[in-house]
């Protein structure tokens, strides 16, 4: 690993190399103007060191002999401070800027933008940037494949310009004061980011059906949506969806398909979850079949979507309330509660080795707890509670070592409690509501409990005679 400042020979001997890549480095002090004098010089990788200084100093005291050479300016993530400078624009061949990650000062929307006709990769995030962003800069999507502004305090509205963006690109615009309507002609990105903004109308992006719709990723999580217009069935790629934390109300759409009701039965596929039949995850495998990273999607858009989408859900977990960043990667649960499921849990479920919490509370689901159920030796949360099981509680329950939080509560169970292993620890809330049901854990004695033995006592015996009750 490189250490210290980068020397002032440097340049001279190395002035024939078309890329050079000294990211991921302990590199420090000042960028050195000689970098602009590298002829030949295409690709300028520094990201990830301790640089410091402006950017000024790289380009207005270099001579850039050939300032249309350089395609790439990656000098994200160091400690370079200052203005962007508009003579940034003299470097007219640059195709993809990286100045995420510094200490900028940006409280203009960077002007040197409008003359840059090149650039495929954008990336001016967590710059400081305050201000709304000119109509201009829209048009140049139109050669983007990736743009990520995210991390500012950019604000306004989208225009909704008749633009054809050729790349299906990768937007990225999340934590910002972006308001209003969502622009139909952002329907052509394969990944949209707009997360933490104040968008608060989405009818003309579903709707509008002039614009081709090749969004596979779209999160809209932390705005001010109130609505769902009835017009999902025109983003048919639609893959990865996050409305959360808005303020939604009423139906969902019929557009979306029928989700707020589950009914009829737990269906006998569950065996089919090869992931969950499993007692790890493949990190590998399950990646790829997510949407906006799959092989299908590469083959439509030619790129894999990359950086940005975070996918948190918030989830209850062993009765409490947590968020898991990329659970599909972490968590292999079933969470089918509150619904209108009917009929028996399916033996099928002891397929689901890797199963670690399953819930399917308050429903209206009857019969036995199966027995197969202590196969799911991974189980680390259960809870059947508000629905309509009879019968014992399966004894087989105390095989799973690992079952922490347990929840049988307002059932129609009876019959005793099965005592061993970690059962014993289970309180009087995980078993109310079974008024057939008895055991320790209820304070509740069972028939049987009350016993009477007798011994007889004889003078000549040495025998005695007692009655216990």
């Amino acid at each position: 690993m490189l250490e210290g400042p980068i020397p002032d020979g440097f340049g001279k001997i190395m002035n024939s190399l078309e890329l050079l890549d000294l990211s991921g480095n302990k590199l420090q002090g000042k960028i050195p103007s000689f970098f602009g004098n590298m002829c030949r010089l295409q690709g300028l990788y520094l990201s990830n060191n301790n640089l410091k200084g402006e950017i000024s100093c790289l380009i207005q005291n270099s001579s850039w002999c050939n300032r249309d050479e350089l395609r790439t300016l990656d000098l994200s993530y160091n400690q370079i401070t200052g203005k962007i400078p508009e003579s940034i624009r003299l470097l007219s061949g640059l195709e993809d800027l990286s100045l995420e990650g510094n200490s900028l000062e940006g409280p203009s929307f960077p002007g040197w933008l409008q003359t840059q006709s090149s650039l495929t990769i954008l990336d001016i995030s967590d710059n400081g940037l305050n201000e709304s962003v000119p109509v201009w800069f829209w048009s140049k999507l139109r050669t983007m494949y990736q743009l990520n502004m995210s991390h500012n305090n950019l604000f306004g509205s989208i225009p909704n310009i008749a633009l054809k963006l050729h790349d299906k690109p990768s937007i990225i615009l999340s934590s910002n004061k972006f308001e209003y309507k969502v622009p139909s002609f952002l329907r052509q990105a394969s990944q949209l980011l707009l997360s933490q903004n104040k968008f608060s109308d989405l009818s003309e992006f579903l709707c509008n059906q002039s614009t081709t719709a090749n969004v596979v990723t779209l999160d809209l999580s932390k705005n001010q949506m109130t609505e769902l217009p009835d017009c999902w069935k025109f983003v048919d790629p639609l893959r990865s969806l996050d409305l959360g934390n808005n303020m939604l109300s009423g139906n969902i759409p019929m557009s979306m398909g029928n989700l707020n009701k589950l009914s009829k039965g737990i269906p006998t596929c569950l065996k089919s979850f090869i992931a969950m039949s499993e007692r790890s995850i493949n990190r590998s495998e399950t990646l790829s079949r997510i949407g906006g990273y799959n092989m299908t999607t590469y083959e439509i858009y030619d790129f894999m979507a990359v950086g940005g989408f975070k996918f948190d859900i918030t989830w209850i977990w062993k009765g409490m309330e947590q968020e898991f960043p990329d659970p599909q990667l972490k968590l292999q649960s079933i969470d089918m509660s509150c619904n209108n499921l009917t009929g028996e849990i399916p033996k099928e479920v002891a397929y689901l080795l890797g199963l670690k919490s399953l819930n399917l509370s308050r429903n209206n689901l009857i019969g036995e707890i199966p027995s197969v159920i202590g196969n799911l030796s991974s189980l680390e949360s259960l809870d059947l509670s508000g629905n309509q099981f009879y019968g014992k509680i399966a004894s087989s329950l105390s095989q799973i070592d690992f079952l922490g939080k347990l929840d049988l509560s307002h059932n129609s169970l009876s019959g005793r409690i099965p005592s061993g292993r970690h059962l014993d620890t289970f309180d009087f809330s995980c078993f109310e509501g079974n008024v057939d049901l008895c055991g320790e854990q209820l304070n509740e004695s069972c028939p049987g409990d009350h016993t009477s033995s007798v011994a007889v006592h004889g003078e000549d015996s040495g025998f005695y005679m007692k009655h216990f009750t």
